[in-house]
């Protein structure tokens, strides 16, 4: 089995935040599952750099390309977290 742990090199790479300011209360894990209600984030480019598959978010959050996803799938499971 392999691990990946997910860095975001954002001096080198593009790093994106939300648009609406109230949508970092979505990214505040606080124990509860939002599958149910979840709905995606807008985001924008804050840092315009060299495009990457996997972006920095200001929160930390993971953010995956389709491409990065269909790689990683096709290594093995790709697991999500529902925070």
């Amino acid at each position: 089995m392999k691990i990946w742990h997910l860095i975001a090199d954002v001096d080198n790479f593009e790093n994106l935040t939300t648009l609406k300011q109230e949508d970092w209360e979505k990214l505040r894990f606080d124990g509860k599952k939002l599958i149910d209600t979840w709905t995606p984030l807008a985001v924008r480019v804050i840092k315009d750099s060299k495009k990457s598959d996997t972006p920095g978010l200001s929160s930390g959050a993971p953010v995956l390309s389709l491409k990065a996803i269909s790689i990683l799938r096709q290594k093995g499971t790709l697991l999500f977290c529902h925070v």
